[in-house]
């Protein structure tokens, strides 16, 4: 197959590109001052051309279309390509050192904001202790922790309603949890004594377990009991999900 017949097959693209790489070489030739650039320019349309041809290496066809559109050597050619895969891969350098940078900005500031809300957090404990704990008015609090009246009341209040949040989340966790126990517990029963039994030996054998790893310090006895009670997790799960508790 001719250069000819590629690039009818190929359609219009590749003889524009022929054009523009004809007309970057000329101002490359013509301006130094715009050489980089052009030079640059010619390159990623030679690229995209060769890329285009799809042609194997050893064909000649790319070659061929070269000699054909090109209008200086074939050095002038690659040294084009040569310059633009090297201006692509500063730009992905740069691209990725950007990126990477404001991730570390990002980071940096996410940090700050947690760290913020930490030393809030131990400020807002510490009044409500003295507060509560303590017995200090607002005025005596503000003094020991460096603050005004009105942000020492501030931070009691807001360690109030943390707390109260927190047990608030703690209740509804257990009402939940205490449901699904009810309703695993009914339908248990509902399958049998043996089921039952096994279903309430692996609940036991897990507390029994757990109290038994915080009664031994030795680290291998603890891992042990903590794949036993691994075991009896899973035994208990099974359980449910055999009786197709939702």
């Amino acid at each position: 197959m001719t250069t000819t017949e590629v690039a009818l097959k190929a359609g219009p693209s590749l003889d524009e590109r022929a054009r523009r790489i004809a007309g970057y070489h000329t101002e490359a030739e013509s301006h130094r001052a715009a050489f980089e650039e052009n030079a640059i320019r010619a390159g990623e349309e030679l690229i995209e051309a060769q890329e285009q041809l799809d042609a194997d290496p050893g064909s000649g066809l790319w070659g061929r279309w070269l000699d054909e559109n090109f209008p200086g050597t074939r050095n002038q050619a690659y040294d084009y390509m040569r310059r633009a895969r090297e201006f692509q891969d500063a730009e992905i350098t740069v691209g990725v050192r950007k990126w990477c940078e404001n991730a570390k900005r990002s980071h940096e500031a996410y940090r700050a904001r947690n760290l913020e809300e930490h030393n809030r957090g131990i400020l807002r404990e510490s009044a409500l202790n003295l507060r509560q704990g303590v017995g200090l008015t607002y005025e005596e609090i503000a003094e020991e922790l460096g603050v005004s009246r009105g942000q020492a009341y501030r931070l009691v209040e807001g360690a109030r309603r943390n707390e109260e949040e927190r047990e608030a989340r703690k209740r509804s966790a257990a009402a939940v949890r205490a449901a699904e126990t009810r309703k695993v517990r009914k339908a248990v029963k509902k399958a049998g004594v043996a089921t039952a039994e096994l279903y309430a030996m692996a609940e036991r054998m897990q507390d029994v377990l757990a109290q038994a790893h915080d009664e031994t310090s030795d680290p291998e006895a603890r891992r042990a009991l903590d794949l036993a009670g691994q075991h009896y997790r899973k035994m208990r799960d099974e359980i449910v999900r055999a009786l197709a508790v939702s």
